[in-house]
């Protein structure tokens, strides 16, 4: 009841997916790489490349119309991902990183990064299957989609997160399966 996305936010997101997805099966790739390191295990290129494959492989069977939609900050990524995959598409107006260094740590325009990387989330939340990076803003898109199957990518280092903050998301997405609105579920988390 406190927080509410706006509308031309909103209506960004829809207008993309009808664009983009159209009726495809899309899988969507949430990667998180300039600044993930300490706090879950990183993956390399072709590690992700190759569990984006052996889905590819099961699920094209399937969905042969399928399109696989790449959330990532940096910019190599996806380039990389789309060398590789025909039928990639991602939100082209969000700044990304083309070095080591967090987009979001060095940039004097922190409202318009923080503005694209939700439209970036909440469009991620649109897909049929989501293959995710452990990262916030990755586990906060899938509230938004709770019964969306996901698959976490890389392992967190739990160690950063102490077992209160572990349980408190579980139970977090648990109420978000249950039907908790996921801007009531965000309203509570201590960000």
């Amino acid at each position: 009841k406190y927080i509410k996305i706006k509308k031309p936010i909103l209506d960004k997101v829809d207008q993309f997916v009808s664009q983009r997805f159209g009726s495809s099966f899309v899988i969507g790739v949430f990667h998180r790489g300039t600044d993930k390191g300490q706090e879950a295990t990183t993956l390399k290129y072709d590690e992700i490349r190759d569990k984006v494959r052996r889905v590819l492989e099961e699920k094209s069977k399937e969905y042969p119309d399928y399109k696989l939609f790449i959330s990532s900050d940096e910019e190599k990524f996806i380039q990389y991902m789309s060398s590789f995959f025909s039928k990639t598409i991602y939100f082209e107006e969000k700044a990304l990183s083309s070095s080591e260094n967090p987009i979001h740590l060095n940039a004097s325009n922190g409202y318009q990064i923080g503005k694209n990387s939700l439209i970036d989330a909440l469009i991620f939340s649109k897909t049929h299957l989501m293959l995710r990076m452990d990262s916030c803003l990755g586990a906060m898109a899938t509230f938004f989609s709770p019964k969306t199957p996901e698959i976490l990518l890389n392992r967190p280092r739990y160690q950063w997160v102490s077992p209160d903050e572990r349980d408190f998301y579980y139970t977090l997405k648990k109420r978000a399966q249950e039907g908790t609105p996921a801007l009531e579920l965000l309203s509570e988390l201590d960000i």
